[in-house]
């Protein structure tokens, strides 16, 4: 079974409230090579993925086998992702 890679890497409550909110915007092709060139080993797969599919990283570690099918993968989201 392999590891989360981000397990304790999570801001705390006190933290999160610290940190100003920023207008979020999409990755440039830049953004994303930093970003992939700064990951190594299974953290660039989940990285890769969310790129990809614009998944949440919650979304991603709940994911369930079942949700699987070969090289597909069969996701609705509970909510719908405000643009």
């Amino acid at each position: 079974m392999l590891t989360n890679p981000f397990q304790g890497r999570l801001m705390s409550s006190r933290d999160r409230v610290a940190v100003p909110l920023q207008a979020s915007r999409p990755l440039s092709r830049d953004d994303q090579a930093d970003l992939m060139a700064a990951v190594q080993g299974v953290g660039r797969d989940i990285i890769e993925f969310a790129l990809e599919t614009g998944m949440r990283q919650s979304e991603i570690l709940n994911l369930s086998w079942d949700q699987l099918r070969h090289t597909a993968v069969t996701f609705t989201p509970a909510s719908q992702k405000e643009v």
